[in-house]
């Protein structure tokens, strides 16, 4: 049995594919004589009883030849080998509009039986009384990208590593080569499917009713890193979903009005549990294996010093490393929505708009725990437990009014409100338990005077000890944690413009934006634990005096002394007035069209805007915008596009120092100088550009950098970036003869760029720029042959190539990236 792998990479398919075209083209040749005169326009459908019935259906096979990085390809295109169902649709159309069931009736399905994207559509109707709509649409979603966390580790990474050790991605060797394991620490394999259906009861009437679900899903497995120990390798089940069930009314008793109200009910799930499996080599005999992580940088201690394998593939048992890793949660999350719209052009030259709604729901993390066990520095054995609830509130108003002053004056304002917020809670049960290697088990602690705030339950093999070996740095060994957060945002924006058409070929607008935004955060923590000895004062609880001895009177405010050597420590930060942030944005919005002639359309649109804060580094205290549109059809059979973008944005506060820009340029054409023949052709140009003062550790950075003004153990540079990126296309068709219809083109795309190195005297690469140097080439072509009435033949054939410039853009030895695919479709299209 061949596994799915060796499917997808399946080659050489083509010693089959010749002989197929070569079939079909002859069996063309010998008929088309005879049948053309029989030519007829395709989907004209045919009459039975009181319905107009057409239907099509076309079924084919996709071989496909790829080299290179699989993952990558199943990355980005994804499509594999194999029969697929390409099209089929269904149509009935009442010819009277008087049929018993429905009046229309539509069903229409693509992708089935490999593709990575299926869906099907449906839309039933009947005169007056009902109408309905569906779709169904299922997704694979394959990200395998091998730059995602890729540690970059050297080659070989350590010294005397076994033979099967593989630093970038610590596969256990029973799944290396499987469909779960690729080349990124980060990736997922997932499913996601889509449902939608609305049902609108009696739709001409003065009151419709309108009933809806919606459904996403989203289930499969995934790889994901987590910083303990030393970047632990996990295995992800993704499982989610959010439902969505409508009720809706429109009410439209008055004339050209509409008044609508709607109850959406939302109910969001996630049950997304995360597993160690990557456990490989023991650190001792007789001891299970554990996870060393991904992450080798043995100078930095990580996982631990050199040696980091002892002879005989033996973990040395000071590493970090994990016996297990596991944590999981159930998050529910139920909020009705009710929302009110209105619509209506009642008053003579006066339309109107607007809409509110309002949520407000609940969320809570049911069952949710986490454990450790293995060794991060001193930590053996952690658990963390413990109930999460929050709230999530939300309104959102839009009005909007457009008033028609004369034929060539109008006025058009629109306001816009938003406001959400989002408090939540978190009450964490923390317990830990502390050895100094991966041979000798935790040491359980024995409360005495001080009992732990929190039930902890020691491990199964713990040893227990008259104190715990504790190190400077360690944490407390139990603690009853409560964060509680706050987040809201409020946005409220008004625009108000002038619009006039000087004459019929030239016309302007003039308009002027004011927004207010408020973010308000607010953080309250209080925390009960306990340190028991040795070492008992450290963290929180460290003595005032290092070089003093153990009292009261040395440790810090919260920490109290008990009689058996052990500090209890207890610490709450009041709820204070939250963090405010004000922001207020001005804008300057203007547009000019003209039409010099019939066959010439030009557009020029802009905005300036100034804010007097922000809430990020990168967002710009002024920007501007400049675009720049065109059509002119050259020829009745030659209609030219072009358009430019520019946009600029800048920071130039203290420490900030921010600029940026991102610039297009596009042009287009469109040819048909015959029936028979029609080219598209089309090219894009986009340059994107930023620059900012950033702040980050010294080691391996350039020498003689200036320190960070807010934390002088940091170095401060400019970080520039800049990407420039063309692209290209042309598409073309040409018949030939009747029957026979030929098409080809292609898709190109090549992207230059550059970002700045933090570390550029660091013997291993950290800054790598992947897709930001590359290029992608998709030419196609194929024929369509009709050789019977109702009945084409097709064949197509594609190529996909992506290619990253290797002599700036560093691939490491065991992940490379570029692919290269052909693939080959023929199928058989009937339709009546």
């Amino acid at each position: 049995m061949t596994s799915q792998q060796d499917q997808k990479s399946e080659s050489k398919p083509y010693r089959h594919v010749a002989g197929l075209l070569l079939f079909m083209l002859s069996l063309g040749c010998v008929v088309a004589p005879v049948i053309r005169a029989q030519q007829v326009e395709e989907q004209t459908g045919i009459s039975e009883g009181n319905y107009n019935i057409k239907q099509s259906i076309e079924f084919g096979y996709r071989f496909t030849n790829v080299t290179g990085s699989q993952q990558t390809y199943d990355t980005i295109v994804n499509l594999q080998q194999g029969p697929r169902l390409l099209g089929f649709t269904t149509e009935f159309r009442s010819l009277d509009h008087r049929g018993t069931f429905f009046d229309y009736f539509y069903l229409s399905n693509f992708g089935y039986g490999g593709d990575p994207n299926d869906v099907s559509q449906i839309r039933i109707s009947k005169n007056k009384w009902y109408s309905f709509n569906g779709m169904f649409r299922q997704d694979q979603n394959h990200w395998d990208y091998s730059l995602l966390a890729n540690p970059l580790n050297p080659t070989p990474p350590v010294p005397n590593a076994p033979p099967n050790f593989n630093p970038i991605i610590n596969a256990p060797a029973n799944l290396r080569g499987t469909s779960l394991i690729g080349n990124s620490p980060h990736d997922f394999f997932t499913r996601r499917n889509m449902q939608n259906y609305n049902l609108t009861i009696m739709p001409e009437s003065k009151i419709r009713f309108r009933l809806g679900y919606d459904q996403n899903t989203v289930y499969g497995p995934g790889n994901s890193t987590v910083h303990v120990g030393a970047e632990q390798y996990l295995l992800q089940n993704n499982s989610f979903r959010l439902q969505q069930y409508r009720l809706g009314f429109d009410f439209r008793f008055l004339l050209r009005t509409t008044l609508s109200y709607d109850e959406i009910w939302s109910n969001y799930r996630n049950d997304l549990s995360t597993n160690d499996e990557n456990q490989q080599f023991p650190p001792g005999v007789g001891f299970p294996p554990v996870d060393l992580g991904v992450t080798f940088n043995p100078g930095a201690k990580n996982p631990c010093a050199t040696p980091v394998f002892l002879p005989g593939n033996i973990v040395n048992p000071v590493c970090k490393a994990a016996y297990s890793y596991f944590s999981h949660g159930q998050t529910r999350m139920a909020s009705p929505t009710e929302k009110v719209s209105l619509q209506s052009t009642y008053f003579k030259n006066i339309d109107i708009a607007g809409r509110f709604s309002y949520t407000a729901g609940d969320l809570n993390v049911n069952n949710y725990q986490k454990n450790f066990a293995g060794l991060d520095s001193s930590l053996s054995n952690y658990n963390e437990t413990g109930p999460i609830s929050g709230r999530h509130v939300a309104s959102f108003g839009d009005f909007g009014i457009s008033w028609q002053v004369n034929d060539r004056i109008s006025i058009v304002d629109s306001f816009h409100y938003s406001s959400w917020k989002e408090p939540a809670q978190y009450a964490s049960s923390q317990c830990s338990f502390f050895s100094t290697s991966l041979l000798i088990p935790a040491n359980i602690f024995t409360p005495t005077s001080a009992p732990p705030p929190a039930t902890c339950i020691p491990p199964t093999n713990g040893i227990p000890a008259p104190f715990v070996i504790h190190s400077t740095s360690s944490d407390a060994d139990a603690a009853l944690n409560i964060n509680s957060n706050f987040l809201k945002q409020q946005d409220v924006s008004n625009t108000i413009e002038a619009r006039i058409n000087f004459s019929t070929k030239v016309g302007a607008y003039l308009g002027y934006e004011y927004r207010n935004r408020i973010i308000a955060d607010n953080f309250s923590n209080s925390i009960s634990a306990v340190f028991y000895p040795n070492n008992a004062a450290r963290e929180n609880c460290a003595l005032v005096d290092p070089a003093g001895t153990l009292t009261q009177s040395n440790l810090p405010a919260g920490c109290t002394l008990n009689a058996d050597g052990s500090i209890a420590f207890s610490a709450a930060t009041a709820p204070a007035p939250p963090g405010l942030t004000h922001i207020q944005e001005n804008h300057v919005i203007f547009g000019l069209w003209a039409r010099p002639s019939s066959n010439l359309r030009i557009n020029v649109d802009g905005n300036i805007m100034v804010a007097d804060n922000a809430f990020t580094r990168i967002s710009p205290l002024q920007a501007q915008e400049v675009r720049f549109r065109a059509n002119y059809k050259a020829a009745s059979w030659i209609n030219l596009n072009g358009n430019v973008n520019l946009w600029y944005g800048q920071n130039d506060s203290e420490n900030v120092n921010g600029h940026q820009h991102n610039n297009s340029v596009g042009l287009a054409a469109q040819l048909q100088p015959t029936e028979k023949l029609s080219l598209d052709l089309g090219y894009d140009y986009n340059d994107i550009s930023s620059q900012i003062l950033v702040c980050f550790i010294a080691t391996g950075s350039l020498p003689g950098l200036p320190a960070c003004p807010d934390f002088s153990s940091l170095v401060e540079q400019a970080s520039p970036y800049s990407s420039k990126v063309n692209t290209t296309f042309i598409d073309f068709s040409w018949t030939p003869i009747k029957p026979l219809t030929l098409r080809g083109g292609a898709n190109l795309f090549w992207v230059s760029g550059s970002e700045l190195n933090l570390t550029p005297q660091n013997p291993i690469a950290t800054s790598v720029p992947g897709p930001l140097n590359s290029a992608w080439y998709q030419p196609f072509g194929g024929f369509d042959y009709q050789f019977a009435r109702r009945w084409t033949g097709r064949a197509t054939w594609e190529y996909y190539g992506y290619h990253e410039n290797a002599s700036t853009a560093f691939q490491d030895a065991l992940a490379r990236r570029n692919f290269q695919g052909n693939l080959v479709l023929l199928s058989l299209r009937y339709a009546f």
